[in-house]
């Protein structure tokens, strides 16, 4: 079965809320920030907030069949935002944290499983960006970078 880009963002989405904590921002990944939280949420609601945004994809080969689909490699950008202890300098304690965070998204994306669209695979990580104290001193972002397999349907 061959998958739009949009289904294709919302299965990594759908696959990240199923880690405990974990919700969906209701903000586009380009416009992902502890800000763009609204207003009516607290603001530590922030915390395990995320965003999938994809890149742009390529043909495989040029290899395509109208029954079937084009065959793509599309980067999937993951970004997610953990609280860091209000009101200390630095906590390895938040920082561990993150870092806890961080490993619970990866074994969640990278788990291939039953619950996955049977014509898509997470091919490989493609980095694990460095974790970030954002200026404000008040969250870290975090994040994962993989490579999708998957058909585009031509019809």
């Amino acid at each position: 079965m061959a998958l739009t880009h949009s289904a294709l963002r919302q299965a990594l989405a759908t696959r990240i809320a199923g880690i405990s904590g974990w919700w969906e921002a209701p903000v586009p990944a380009d416009s992902f920030s502890p800000s763009a939280v609204p207003d009516a949420i607290p603001a530590s609601k922030a915390h395990l907030a995320f965003a999938v945004g994809l890149g742009e994809s390529t043909i495989i080969d040029g290899r395509h069949k109208a029954s079937v689909g084009v065959h793509l490699h599309t980067p999937a950008r993951l970004r997610f935002y953990a609280r860091h202890t209000p009101g200390m300098t630095i906590s390895q304690t938040s920082q561990d944290a993150a870092l806890d965070a961080r490993q619970a998204l990866i074994v969640r994306v990278m788990a291939q499983d039953a619950t996955w669209p049977s014509s898509f695979q997470i091919a490989r990580i493609l980095a694990i960006p460095e974790l970030v104290l954002l200026p404000t001193g008040e969250w870290f972002l975090g994040g994962l970078d993989v490579e999708c397999l998957h058909p585009l349907p031509l019809s």
